[in-house]
């Protein structure tokens, strides 16, 4: 039986990027040139109807002596006038102050990857009072979560006030 044919080019290479923008930033020690190239593609070319674009984004790094690259590739349903190039790449990257915000503190702090829970309403429960962990902390004025836990830990009278009534009196 003959291989199944190969799936086409993500996007289809008659597709010329309509779209283009660039950035370079230079902070924490290093040159960041940021390249977005947006596409014009059919949902219906993916099976997905409420796409209408994609995107490639190509990312440049040069720190401690080195140059670095990656690609990254997604997929919108805004239109060119709900988004265009910039918007996207900056919306691309306010993506990541979310991982870093919120994912990270989950990560590190509560060791979240770490959690072996097997029942999948104890993993989503334990998730969701983490959550509300942070933000009871943020809400009480710290700005560093660990440091809540700490003062909490020590004056559990103060974490009640602050659940109680959302901020320590």
């Amino acid at each position: 039986m003959w291989p199944a044919p190969s799936p086409p080019l993500f996007p289809p290479a008659e597709t010329l990027p309509i779209e283009r923008h660039e950035t370079i930033e230079k902070s924490h020690g290093r040159l960041e040139k940021r390249c977005i190239e947006v596409f014009p593609l059919s949902g219906e070319y993916l099976g997905w109807p409420e796409v209408k674009r994609v995107f490639r984004i190509h990312r440049r790094r040069f720190e401690r002596g080195k140059w670095s690259e990656e690609l990254a590739f997604g997929i919108t349903s805004l239109s060119e006038k709900e988004a265009p190039a910039a918007e996207l790449l900056s919306r691309v990257r306010a993506h990541w102050s979310v991982e870093n915000s919120l994912h990270y503190i989950r990560d590190v702090t509560f060791h979240e990857d770490r959690c072996r829970t097997r029942s999948r309403n104890l993993a989503q429960l334990l998730a969701a009072a983490r959550n509300l962990t942070i933000t009871i902390l943020r809400r009480a004025g710290y700005l560093e979560i660990p440091e809540g836990l700490e003062d909490f830990a020590e004056d559990r009278a103060r974490a009640i006030r602050a659940i109680r009534y959302g901020k320590i009196a």
